[in-house]
This record gives C-alpha cells, structure tokens and sequence, in this order.
C-alpha cells in the first residue's frame, strides 16, 4: 500500500532496532488499513534478520499496538 510504504519511508533508519522496526511496520499497517480496503484488516509480521526468521505470536502483537496506543482491530481480542 503506498499508505503503509510512506510511514515506512519517513520513518526507516539503518541504525534503528528489531523492535523499533516492528513497531514502524505496525503504524505503517494500521494506516494502510485504514486509508486502504484492500490492504485487509489483520496483522501479520514476520521478524528477518541474519540470524532468525520467526512471525510474530498474536499476543505479541497485541503488546505492541496497546503500548503504541493503536486501537485493536476486531480479529484482535
């Protein structure tokens, strides 16, 4: 979604942490999801990096979008 790509874009930095990047990649699905039907209405992430590939658990996401105060969506609990 070019909603998801600028949050992504303004907000990318090499020099940023594995959680801060999850946490871009959240704010930048949450916009796309909102601004954009068909982008879905659900989350899915996967963490990459040169020592592990793991998708992220639902709880996990939970956390993360209560601590950036983003509002669940309904697949959510």
């Amino acid at each position: 979604s070019t909603f998801a790509y600028g949050i992504l874009e303004e907000g990318y930095s090499r020099e940023m942490s594995v959680a801060e990047g999850v946490d871009l990649a959240l704010r930048g699905l949450t916009v796309a999801m909102k601004r954009d039907s068909a982008s879905g209405d659900g989350y899915l992430v996967n963490v990459i990096t040169p020592k592990e590939h793991r998708e992220l658990t639902e709880e996990e996401i939970f956390k993360r979008l209560k601590a950036l105060k983003i509002p669940l969506p309904p697949t959510l609990p």
